[in-house]
Protein backbone atom coordinates (compact mmCIF):
# COMPACT_ATOMS: atom_id res chain seq x y z
CA UNK A 1 0.00 0.00 0.00
CA UNK A 2 1.46 3.39 -0.93
CA UNK A 3 1.56 5.71 1.70
CA UNK A 4 1.23 9.00 0.11
CA UNK A 5 1.23 9.95 -4.03
CA UNK A 6 1.49 13.27 -5.97
CA UNK A 7 0.40 13.82 -9.26
CA UNK A 8 1.18 17.06 -10.40
CA UNK A 9 0.35 17.44 -13.72
CA UNK A 10 -3.08 15.86 -14.90
CA UNK A 11 -4.60 17.22 -18.53
CA UNK A 12 -2.54 20.27 -17.97
CA UNK A 13 -3.63 21.53 -15.15
CA UNK A 14 -2.22 20.56 -10.90
CA UNK A 15 -4.13 17.90 -9.44
CA UNK A 16 -2.39 16.92 -6.03
CA UNK A 17 -3.49 14.28 -3.21
CA UNK A 18 -0.58 13.92 -0.78
CA UNK A 19 -1.15 12.18 2.48
CA UNK A 20 1.49 11.79 5.02
CA UNK A 21 1.36 9.83 8.11
CA UNK A 22 2.82 11.26 10.92
CA UNK A 23 4.25 9.85 14.52
CA UNK A 24 6.25 11.39 17.44
CA UNK A 25 9.79 12.51 16.75
CA UNK A 26 12.47 10.04 18.85
CA UNK A 27 15.22 12.79 18.06
CA UNK A 28 13.28 15.52 19.69
CA UNK A 29 12.07 13.12 22.20
CA UNK A 30 16.25 12.48 23.28
CA UNK A 31 17.00 16.32 23.00
CA UNK A 32 14.27 17.56 25.14
CA UNK A 33 15.74 14.78 27.65
CA UNK A 34 19.34 15.80 27.34
CA UNK A 35 18.16 19.12 27.97
CA UNK A 36 16.53 18.69 30.98
CA UNK A 37 19.22 16.14 32.47
CA UNK A 38 21.47 18.65 31.96
CA UNK A 39 19.49 21.30 33.53
CA UNK A 40 18.79 18.79 36.90
CA UNK A 41 22.42 18.25 36.99
CA UNK A 42 23.42 22.06 36.47
CA UNK A 43 21.01 23.01 39.58
CA UNK A 44 22.42 20.10 41.74
CA UNK A 45 26.21 21.06 41.34
CA UNK A 46 25.55 24.65 42.36
CA UNK A 47 24.73 23.68 46.01
CA UNK A 48 21.80 26.16 46.22
CA UNK A 49 20.21 27.23 49.37
CA UNK A 50 17.36 24.48 49.81
CA UNK A 51 14.25 26.94 48.83
CA UNK A 52 16.11 28.17 46.14
CA UNK A 53 16.85 24.80 45.03
CA UNK A 54 13.44 23.48 45.16
CA UNK A 55 12.60 26.64 42.73
CA UNK A 56 14.72 25.56 40.34
CA UNK A 57 13.44 21.76 40.57
CA UNK A 58 9.99 22.59 40.15
CA UNK A 59 10.25 23.97 36.69
CA UNK A 60 12.24 21.17 35.44
CA UNK A 61 9.79 18.79 37.20
CA UNK A 62 6.87 20.69 34.57
CA UNK A 63 8.83 20.21 31.70
CA UNK A 64 9.42 16.61 32.64
CA UNK A 65 5.84 15.88 32.99
CA UNK A 66 5.18 18.20 29.51
CA UNK A 67 7.81 15.82 27.83
CA UNK A 68 6.36 12.46 29.19
CA UNK A 69 2.79 13.89 27.96
CA UNK A 70 3.01 16.03 24.82
CA UNK A 71 -0.14 17.69 23.68
CA UNK A 72 -1.95 16.16 21.00
CA UNK A 73 -0.33 16.63 17.47
CA UNK A 74 -1.95 15.56 14.13
CA UNK A 75 -1.66 11.99 13.76
CA UNK A 76 -1.87 12.97 9.43
CA UNK A 77 -1.16 15.70 6.85
CA UNK A 78 -3.46 15.32 3.64
CA UNK A 79 -3.56 17.92 0.85
CA UNK A 80 -6.63 17.07 -1.22
CA UNK A 81 -8.06 18.68 -4.19
CA UNK A 82 -5.95 21.75 -2.86
CA UNK A 83 -7.30 21.73 0.57
CA UNK A 84 -4.77 21.18 3.66
CA UNK A 85 -6.52 18.77 6.46
CA UNK A 86 -4.83 17.69 9.51
CA UNK A 87 -5.88 14.55 10.53
CA UNK A 88 -6.24 14.21 14.90
CA UNK A 89 -7.47 10.45 15.86
CA UNK A 90 -10.43 9.96 13.89
CA UNK A 91 -10.77 13.90 13.29
CA UNK A 92 -10.17 15.99 10.21
CA UNK A 93 -9.33 19.78 10.34
CA UNK A 94 -9.32 21.86 7.45
CA UNK A 95 -6.42 24.56 7.66
CA UNK A 96 -4.30 26.69 5.50
CA UNK A 97 -0.94 26.65 4.86
CA UNK A 98 0.88 30.24 4.86
CA UNK A 99 3.61 31.71 3.28
CA UNK A 100 5.80 31.14 5.99
CA UNK A 101 7.77 27.60 6.00
CA UNK A 102 10.84 26.22 6.12
CA UNK A 103 11.47 23.10 4.08
CA UNK A 104 14.86 21.32 3.84
CA UNK A 105 15.31 17.64 3.03
CA UNK A 106 16.22 17.26 7.04
CA UNK A 107 13.36 19.64 8.26
CA UNK A 108 10.03 20.84 7.11
CA UNK A 109 8.49 23.54 9.31
CA UNK A 110 4.95 24.49 8.25
CA UNK A 111 2.24 26.80 9.81
CA UNK A 112 -1.49 26.42 9.35
CA UNK A 113 -3.95 28.38 10.35
CA UNK A 114 -6.92 26.70 11.93
CA UNK A 115 -10.73 28.17 11.78
CA UNK A 116 -12.29 30.69 9.70
CA UNK A 117 -10.54 33.69 7.71
CA UNK A 118 -13.11 36.66 9.27
CA UNK A 119 -12.94 34.48 12.64
CA UNK A 120 -10.70 36.42 15.08
CA UNK A 121 -10.46 33.07 17.49
CA UNK A 122 -8.71 31.24 14.68
CA UNK A 123 -5.29 29.60 15.59
CA UNK A 124 -2.20 29.04 14.01
CA UNK A 125 -0.97 25.46 14.28
CA UNK A 126 3.32 25.05 13.64
CA UNK A 127 4.04 21.48 12.52
CA UNK A 128 7.88 20.56 12.76
CA UNK A 129 8.64 16.95 10.52
CA UNK A 130 11.89 15.95 11.66
CA UNK A 131 13.35 12.68 9.72
CA UNK A 132 11.93 10.05 12.12
CA UNK A 133 7.94 11.54 12.01
CA UNK A 134 7.51 10.26 8.33
CA UNK A 135 9.08 8.13 5.67
CA UNK A 136 11.80 9.74 3.80
CA UNK A 137 9.43 9.31 0.09
CA UNK A 138 6.74 11.04 2.19
CA UNK A 139 8.79 13.69 3.23
CA UNK A 140 10.43 13.89 -0.30
CA UNK A 141 6.80 14.28 -2.29
CA UNK A 142 6.08 17.06 0.81
CA UNK A 143 9.04 19.09 -0.68
CA UNK A 144 8.07 18.67 -4.17
CA UNK A 145 4.41 20.06 -3.12
CA UNK A 146 5.80 22.36 -1.18
CA UNK A 147 8.08 23.95 -4.57
CA UNK A 148 5.20 23.93 -6.97
CA UNK A 149 2.58 24.44 -4.47
CA UNK A 150 0.35 27.78 -5.16
CA UNK A 151 -1.00 29.83 -2.89
CA UNK A 152 -4.73 30.66 -3.09
CA UNK A 153 -5.51 34.24 -3.85
CA UNK A 154 -6.50 36.17 -1.00
CA UNK A 155 -9.33 38.81 -1.20
CA UNK A 156 -6.76 41.54 -0.70
CA UNK A 157 -4.29 40.17 -3.73
CA UNK A 158 -7.36 39.25 -6.34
Amino acid sequence: MQVCRVSLIRYGCAAMALRIDLSASRILFVLQLGQLLLALTATLLLALDTTLAILLIVPIGVCAHSLTNPPQSPRALVLMDDEWFLVYDEQATSATLREQFHCSSWLQILEFKVGQDDFPASTSIRLVILPDCASSASRRQLRTVLRWYRFPLTAAGA
